[in-house]
């Protein structure tokens, strides 16, 4: 699997359509698995940032959306001091940015500034040495406060 995923990315960067396409379909199929199984979460995140890619490229509505609504569940599937975690994150603020950018709604506005600190304290986290002094973590129901609105 790691290696389609790599051919698919390479297929990203190239902005080869089909291969754009076909990327989607070949994660969608991976989100078979059961939800709480291993391999669903990177599939999904990884479906997600692809639909969002295509979005930008074609500018069609209804990839954006179910990009953003795979994202609010993304972060909930990976403990909190994962680094997907807060990629998740990120990637969430971003398409609520551009939600907000394309239609105005003030939730998405909302929702991408919460989960961009949400997203700084997560990224702070796994960059701390032993020397730092602690922080305290967004917890999971404030994180799903946070992307709440989204879905």
């Amino acid at each position: 699997m790691t290696d389609d995923i790599a051919m698919h990315q390479a297929d990203l960067q190239n902005g080869i359509l089909s291969h754009i396409d076909e990327a989607i379909e070949f994660h969608r199929a991976a989100l078979l698995y059961p939800p709480g199984h291993l391999d669903r979460s990177i599939p999904l995140v990884y479906l997600a940032i692809i639909l969002g890619y295509r979005f930008k490229q074609q500018g069609i509505p209804s990839d954006l959306d179910e990009a953003t609504k795979l994202l609010c569940t993304a972060p909930l599937l990976f403990p909190v001091d994962h680094p997907h975690r807060s990629m998740s994150l990120d990637n969430l603020a971003n398409n609520l940015r551009d939600r907000f950018q394309q239609w105005g709604v003030p939730c998405d506005f909302d929702g991408a500034f919460s989960i961009t600190g949400l997203y700084y304290s997560l990224a702070r986290l796994i960059t701390l040495t032993d020397h730092r002094p602690p922080i305290t973590l967004p917890s999971a129901s404030e994180t799903d406060s946070a992307v709440g609105c989204c879905i």
